[in-house]
C-alpha cells in the first residue's frame, strides 16, 4: 500500500518537477556569458582585477532618462579571468586594477554564446613600475 501511496506521489509531482528544469532549462537558453583575461603589458596576468558590467535602458516615461538595468561587480581569479551569465544585450565593461589605467569596453552579449574580452591594463603617467 505504501509503495503505491509513494508511486502515486511521484506521478503526480513528475509534471511540476518536469517544468521546473524546463524553465531552468529556457533560462539558461535564453543568456549568454561573457568571459576574459585581464593581463598587463608585458602579458602577465592580474588576479583580483575588478570588473564592473554595466546595462543601461532608456527609460519610456516622458523624461527619458537612462535606467541602470544590469549591474555585475566582480574580481578575476588567481589566473586573472572571469566568466559571468548575463541577459542579451550591450553592455559597457569597465575593468580596474590599483595603480593601473582603467579600461572600458562596450560588448555585445548574444543569447547562448560566449562573448571573450582580452582586457590590456597598462601603468599610467602618474604609476611607476618598480622592479
Amino acid at each position: 500500500m505504501r509503495l503505491i501511496q509513494a508511486a502515486m506521489i511521484v506521478l503526480l509531482c513528475a509534471p511540476s518537477l518536469l517544468s521546473q528544469q524546463s524553465v531552468a532549462a529556457a533560462d539558461s537558453q535564453s543568456r549568454g556569458n561573457l568571459s576574459g583575461t585581464v593581463i598587463d603589458a608585458s602579458g602577465a596576468v592580474i588576479p583580483n582585477a575588478a570588473v564592473r558590467i554595466e546595462h543601461w535602458i532608456l527609460d519610456r516615461t516622458e523624461e527619458g532618462r537612462w535606467l541602470l538595468h544590469e549591474d555585475a561587480l566582480i574580481t578575476t581569479n588567481r589566473a586573472g579571468g572571469f566568466s559571468v551569465s548575463l541577459p542579451p544585450g550591450t553592455y559597457d565593461v569597465f575593468v580596474s586594477y590599483v595603480g593601473m589605467v582603467p579600461l572600458a569596453k562596450n560588448v555585445d552579449i548574444k543569447e547562448g554564446n560566449t562573448t571573450k574580452l582580452k582586457a590590456n591594463l597598462h601603468f599610467g603617467p602618474h604609476t611607476k613600475l618598480i622592479e
